[in-house]
């Protein structure tokens, strides 16, 4: 949740959202026979919104009238947890094909969903799908073969598609069927409906063959 002021008025215009009842708090007071509202992150920090609640204005410019009418406004805002996800696979998954070192290929390896909550990580589609919007970290980890010798295998976290830049790795593979591991970690920011996989690409010619002992996909909220 956040607090913009906005600069023509002493009213403050009330977006975002709280995702951890550990983390913010909300106090609810009478002051001076007004209905007064103090926000914590937690003990150890200032208070990120302290003021009377008809200083708060809704997406119409109105302020709300009373503690009830802005606590039934962001009652959906304080939840249990924040959002996270994972899909992995385990045990000698086996082997997919890479057609071409031109282009990124899916990785499919998956074949499990970890624990989750607010997203839909599906295992069956190698993907997971963000329902809240905000900054999220991303992390990805490989334990992987291929069956050629001295080439550079590229995996990368995608969104919608598109490859996420700061979430990029490549492995020089000496030797053919030897497993090594690679592992990706990054920040970004997500919109409700957008799908986070992973992509993997070589530069060889023709095709080569990629065996998978474990994977992981992972995601997890931060922030608005």
């Amino acid at each position: 949740m956040e607090f913009y002021k906005k600069a023509s008025t002493s009213n403050w215009i009330l977006k975002g959202r709280i995702v951890s009842k550990g983390i913010y708090d909300m106090e609810h007071s009478i002051v001076d026979g007004k209905d007064f509202v103090k926000i914590t992150k937690n003990a150890y920090f200032n208070p990120f919104f302290e003021g009377f609640v008809t200083e708060i204005t809704k997406e119409n410019g109105q302020p709300y009238a009373d503690f009830a009418e802005l606590e039934a406004a962001v009652k959906d805002f304080f939840v249990d947890a924040p959002p996270y996800g994972e899909i992995y696979g385990a045990n000698n998954l086996g082997t997919s094909i890479i057609p071409t070192g031109t282009a990124w290929t899916k990785a499919t390896p998956f074949n499990a969903n970890g624990l989750s909550n607010d997203v839909i990580a599906s295992h069956e589609n190698d993907n997971i799908t963000i329902i809240i919007p905000g900054v999220y970290i991303a992390s990805a980890i490989f334990s992987t073969a291929i069956d050629v010798n001295n080439t550079t295998l590229d995996t990368a976290v995608f969104k919608n598609g598109v490859e996420c830049p700061n979430l990029h790795g490549q492995r020089l593979i000496v030797n053919a069927n030897y497993i090594s591991v690679n592992g990706l970690s990054g920040i970004i920011r997500c919109n409700s409906g957008d799908v986070i996989d992973v992509r993997c690409k070589y530069d060889a010619a023709g095709s080569v063959s990629l065996s998978t002992k474990y994977a992981n996909l992972s995601i997890k909220y931060i922030g608005g």
